[in-house]
């Protein structure tokens, strides 16, 4: 297993990221974490040092028969209670990020909360990341925002997931499949900010990896003001190389990242506080996550420019149980180009109503589609015509809430998932709580909020600066 840890303290006073490499005496299992404290808070360089002895503690008690999911399990809630203590005998309020990767043998899952990243790359580019629980993240998956723009977005730094706090974290997992990749960057949020995919493919393939990282952050902190801490483990992990993915054979380094940063997924925002620079939210969702199914489809069928792309996409789906005879997909906004490759982004409706996150990427080369990725549900009992009009559910939801919501857009028709294979008539829209504005979700019916982030986090009321 090849391992380059790098961490610098940017053009900050301390370094507030830390970084822990541990592997077992035969190099079989291992686990690679980074933690980064948070600046806005004070205590943050304390969070990140508990977090990292914590985790060398767990790893020393770690049982043989436990899975790696269960193990990070255990080793997020004793970091998140150790940070806790900490602070209380300093009299400070730290919070960090985490974000950690474990392997043994063939299995690979990661935990992470925040803005510190797990990302995943074939030797031809990225295949998979987590998704950061930022709200410039939430606004990426909503189409307001390209990805390229998160690093300089003003949102970006408004995190709503961490380690750290009176509530308990809403920390991720994710199971990574080796087929895509074998190489992993384990990072804090100044790393990825200036290092885009296809850099960090180029740091892998450099005769000394170690020496490129140091090397090219030296370059890139001599046009920066200000920048952050960073920290990256770049890692080749011991894992058996299968076949190559379609999105690893049809795209070059340089397009991989465009064409793949409009895979959609759901977060929670969970109420929380505090970040280095960062915001956070005093309001929380009252749902989890948008219960749509992963979709990663190599095909080659024929499809025919405009419409065509979209029926073909959306019968490939319906063959395979990931659309409903209901449902369709249809174009969102114009297709581009890639390296040849025709890169479609689709949307699916339910009897012609939009499925709340439901999208899909589709490739199409030579006037052939090769390639499906995204998520989708095959939706099933729920009528999508709302049972009331907005004014209507608005009205319920402020009556469950206890205070008025008042509305700031006209709604929009949706179905949502709020569990695996439970879907709702919904209206989703912007809506304003005591002033504050608010993204949410309504049960068409009853009123119940089922999802809700803030629009704009510097002014919910008490919210820390």
């Amino acid at each position: 297993m090849k391992i380059y840890p790098f961490t610098h303290v940017g053009q900050r006073e301390e370094n507030q990221d830390r970084l822990k490499v541990l592997q077992s005496a035969d190099g079989g299992e291992f686990l690679l974490a980074v933690a980064d404290g948070l600046g806005g808070h004070s205590g943050g360089e304390l969070a990140a040092q508990t977090i990292v002895e914590t985790i060398e503690r767990c790893w020393e008690s770690r049982r043989a028969d436990a899975d790696g999911e269960s193990f990070l399990r255990r080793l997020t809630s004793e970091c998140h209670a150790a940070v806790n203590k900490a602070g209380e005998a300093e009299g400070l309020e730290p919070r960090s990020t985490l974000a950690a990767l474990y392997g043994r043998g063939a299995e690979l899952v990661s935990v992470h909360a925040g803005d510190s990243r797990v990302i995943q790359f074939s030797d031809e580019g990225k295949a998979k990341r987590t998704f950061d629980h930022s709200i410039a993240q939430l606004n990426v998956l909503r189409g307001l925002t390209a990805e390229e723009d998160m690093a300089t977005h003003p949102d970006q730094k408004k995190i709503f997931c961490h380690l750290g706090g009176q509530e308990t974290p809403d920390a991720e997992y994710e199971h990574w499949d080796p087929a895509q990749g074998v190489r992993f960057a384990v990072c804090s949020d100044g790393f990825w900010e200036i290092f885009p995919p296809r850099e960090i493919v180029a740091l892998f393939d450099a005769d000394d990896p170690a020496a490129a990282i140091e090397r090219r952050f030296a370059e890139k902190l001599e046009r920066l003001e200000k920048h952050d801490n960073t920290t990256a483990i770049l890692a080749e992990v011991p894992a058996p190389r299968r076949r190559k993915s379609w999105f690893g054979r049809i795209l070059p380094r340089a397009a991989l990242a465009a064409a793949l940063c409009t895979a959609p997924a759901a977060l929670a925002a969970q109420e929380t506080a505090g970040g280095k620079g960062r915001e956070s939210s005093a309001q929380s969702p009252a749902a989890g996550p948008v219960a749509l199914e992963e979709v990663h489809l190599e095909i080659d069928r024929a499809a025919a420019p405009g419409g065509g792309v979209a029926q073909a996409a959306a019968d490939e789906l319906r063959k395979r149980g990931k659309l409903g005879p209901d449902d369709t997909l249809a174009a969102a906004g114009e297709g581009r180009t890639v390296a040849g490759k025709t890169i479609a982004r689709l949307r699916q409706r339910h009897k012609g109503v939009p499925v709340y996150a439901g999208e899909v990427t589709a490739v199409v080369e030579n006037g052939r589609l090769i390639g499906i990725q995204g998520h989708a549900a095959a939706v099933s009992g729920v009528d999508p015509l709302p049972a009331n009009d907005y004014p209507v559910v608005l009205a319920l939801a402020g009556k469950r809430l206890g205070k008025p919501i008042e509305a700031r857009d006209e709604g929009t028709a949706v179905v949502f998932a709020s569990a695996p294979g439970r879907f709702h008539a919904a209206w989703a829209g912007v809506a304003a709580i005591d002033g504050v504005e608010e993204r949410m979700v309504f049960d068409a019916r009853t009123g119940e909020i089922l999802l809700r982030f803030p629009v704009r986090i510097g002014l919910v009321p008490n919210a820390p600066r």
